[in-house]
């Protein structure tokens, strides 16, 4: 593989129930290859540092049969998130709502733009988040392309927030170019949050009525209506939020502002130019992150109290002026009137509220995610400080890095054993890791072949089971294989500020394989504490699975199974209830 093209994104998920009777066996066999890797890498070597504490009682050491792993050729960007600037969602499907843009492509642009908007409520499930891409050793002295193919705005101040720009340094150029009709939706909501942010005269007038409870009537005459989104879950489930919901805001002309609540905003660049995402301190509707699925105001409770019909009637509101604001209770526990919110009779009568309070993770067409988190989504300069400094002191040399991410739910029913011989046996199965060569004990290694392998995981058990099979044995093809961990807390620290600038164990991989554009591995259902074969399979897209689907179909209005009836939407490989987004022209 050549540097600078990716050879792939593996994320390695158990998705059983194991048997309560299956044990794991008493040692760890490993497979061993004397076959080259096959990677036309070529880098410098830098010694080896050492990141974790010595593992104690390894062999006594129990894991889930659910865990994640990612292993991906990774970026800077990508490592962005990687070694913890971004914390991983958890999802949850409430339905699913079409909007379709009609756009007829201009020559050179490509298809028109369709985008299916779905809102999803997941269990609390892993979603690994990293930016995938390739390394490409030393950094070119002169970016790429700055803008992303017109995706980012020009008019920042770049000392303000270096990550915007230099993130085109470490990034592998994207497969996947957006269109012009994309851009120019980005531009025209740039200049709607400049008129109607925070502090305009239009915002200053609608929160005036808002605090006197004036109708959603009399605010149309500021021509701004907004959607203000309220962090929930881990730093991951936030960032797949928060794009979900911008996304929403294109389709809905609405402006987003986000709830100034822990250190999410601490963690980001503003991402529109001369003015700012963050709900004002002053907000009249305030504690908007303890709302419930029981607020009066929830779009669930209004239609069940039919303060709001969505049958229909030419007149929702029964003679009265619209509410105020409505929260949306997108999350675990929602009803099913709450999750009317993605039928298209709903969302014309939801046009007439101007405050939409949303509290969700949502999920959307092949392709917008990536496009979005890398136009929203830029760490500060604190962060990227971070970012930057672990990546030159550990894997600039190398000609390639890998990622691995490993997240584990329940540790009393899985061995550690087979969890990690699996992960051994897909990666060198896939031409991920070079086997190791025992024929040539003392094989000399060739130190224009390097690879740095990055892990990620609550626990140190990985990085030194990996790491001492590399210091033990030589790598096949005289590759230099070094091994690094940012972080092995042992227990998750959310909302911690120091904590998500690294967080190695919470959502990657999901996000990640979006944000990269790439396909991941999964792993195969472990039978009888045996390694399946194959261990691991491709995924049939980059997107995310969401896990907990609701049975309601809006356009057959009764229960049934979205998946046969929502373009572009099928079941999972690796968790078969749950539905995901694929491109099925391709």
């Amino acid at each position: 593989m050549s540097i600078g093209s990716p050879k792939s994104l593996i994320r390695l998920i158990y998705i059983c129930r194991p048997p309560n009777s299956i044990k794991g066996p008493s040692h760890l066999s490993l497979p061993v290859t004397t076959q080259k890797n096959g990677f036309d890498v070529r880098g410098r070597s830098r010694s080896q540092r050492r990141l974790a504490s010595p593992l104690e009682k390894f062999s006594r050491t129990v894991l889930t049969r659910k865990a994640w792993l990612v292993v991906g050729c990774l970026t800077l960007a990508g490592y962005a998130l990687i070694s913890g600037a971004y914390r991983r969602p958890l999802t949850y499907v409430a339905g699913v709502y079409t909007e379709t843009w009609n756009h007829q492509p201009e020559d050179g642009e490509g298809i028109s733009l369709s985008l299916s908007l779905s809102l999803f409520s997941l269990s609390p499930l892993y979603l690994p988040l990293l930016f995938p891409s390739s390394f490409r050793g030393r950094l070119p002295k002169v970016p790429r392309d700055d803008y992303h193919g017109g995706l980012l705005a020009a008019g920042f101040d770049r000392s303000s927030c270096l990550s915007r720009y230099e993130s085109a340094i470490y990034n592998k150029p994207s497969s996947y170019k957006p269109s012009g009709f994309l851009v120019r939706k980005l531009r025209q909501y740039e200049d709607r949050h400049r008129r109607c942010g925070p502090h305009t005269e239009s915002y200053n007038r609608t929160v005036r009525l808002l605090k006197a409870g004036g109708a959603a009537r009399e605010e149309a005459e500021t021509g701004c209506r907004y959607l203000v989104w309220t962090p929930y879950m881990g730093l991951g489930n936030r960032i797949l939020s928060l794009a979900s919901t911008f996304l929403y805001a294109l389709l809905s002309d609405r402006v987003v502002l986000i709830d100034q609540v822990e250190n999410f905003a601490s963690l980001m660049c503003e991402p529109f130019p001369n003015t700012t995402w963050t709900l004002p301190l002053d907000f009249p509707i305030t504690n908007i992150g303890s709302f419930d699925g029981k607020h009066p105001s929830s779009y669930g409770n209004l239609v069940k109290t039919k303060k709001i019909r969505n049958d229909g009637v030419d007149d929702p509101f029964s003679g009265h002026p619209p509410p105020s604001f409505v929260y949306l209770h997108l999350t675990g526990g929602y009803t099913s009137e709450d999750t009317n919110f993605f039928c298209e009779p709903d969302q014309l009568v939801l046009r007439e509220v101007h405050w939409l309070l949303m509290r969700s993770d949502e999920y959307f067409k092949e392709a917008v995610f990536h496009h979005l988190c890398r136009y929203l989504f830029h760490p500060s300069n604190e962060v990227w400080g971070m970012i930057t400094r672990y990546y030159e002191s550990y894997l600039a040399p190398a000609g390639e890095t890998l990622g691995i991410q490993i997240r584990v739910f329940d540790e009393k029913q899985s061995p550690f054993d087979v969890v990690l011989r699996q992960v051994i046996n897909c990666t060198l199965t896939q031409k991920l890791l070079p086997g190791i060569d025992l024929s040539h004990p003392a094989a000399v290694a060739d130190r224009r072949k390097t690879k740095a392998i990055l892990i990620t995981s609550l626990y140190s058990g990985y990085l030194q089971h990996i790491r001492t099979m590399y210091w033990e044995h030589p790598a096949a093809g005289g590759v230099l294989v070094s091994v690094h961990q940012p972080s092995h807390e042992g227990w998750q620290n959310t909302g911690n500020k120091t904590h998500d600038m690294k967080a190695a164990q919470s959502t990657f991989g999901y996000v990640g394989q979006a944000l990269g554009g790439v396909k991941p591995w999964i792993l195969l259902k472990p039978e009888n504490g045996a390694v399946p074969e194959p261990a691991c399979v491709r995924d049939i897209s980059m997107e995310p699975c969401f896990h907990s689907v609701p049975p309601y179909v809006c356009k057959e209005k009764k229960n049934g199974d979205n998946s046969r009836v929502v373009p572009h939407v099928i079941h999972c490989i690796d968790t078969p209830w749950g539905i995901k987004l694929v491109n099925q022209t391709v």
